[in-house]
């Protein structure tokens, strides 16, 4: 294909789709992949049926790449919907008054105060 409109707003077209590809790897392989096949095809006469045909293949490769993507939008979106991200934000006012929370430091207070009477009953007697 040479240099015409049609090529080149193709091939920026490509180009566009594929910088949308997240994995690293294979954003890189379909780079090549493009850039190989516009070379190949760089000597074509733009008027030719084989240019013409490489334009047509390119179209429906791009075209599908596109939906693809689409497509693998909408599912992260979805999974993001269904899974919201956890808040893990530390404000206590919420949680402080909580029944459960109440619950175990009032254990723990008990547990204190036990272990405080025993320490006393074991304590040997004053030398006299």
């Amino acid at each position: 294909m040479m240099a015409t409109p049609n090529a080149i707003q193709l091939y920026r077209r490509c180009i566009r789709s594929i910088k949308l590809i997240r994995d690293h790897s294979q954003r890189a392989t379909f780079f090549e992949y493009t850039r190989d096949g516009f070379r190949r095809h760089r000597h074509l006469h733009p008027d030719s049926r084989e240019a013409y045909v490489a334009c047509n293949d390119a179209l429906e490769q791009v075209k599908s790449m596109e939906y693809y993507q689409q497509m693998q939008a909408t599912k992260l979106k979805e999974n993001k919907n269904k899974h919201p991200p956890m808040n893990y934000s530390r404000d206590t006012s919420a949680t402080s008054d909580s029944p459960s929370i109440q619950a175990t430091t009032a254990s723990k207070k008990k547990s204190e105060k036990k272990q405080k009477i025993k320490k006393k009953d074991f304590s040997p007697p004053p030398h006299p």
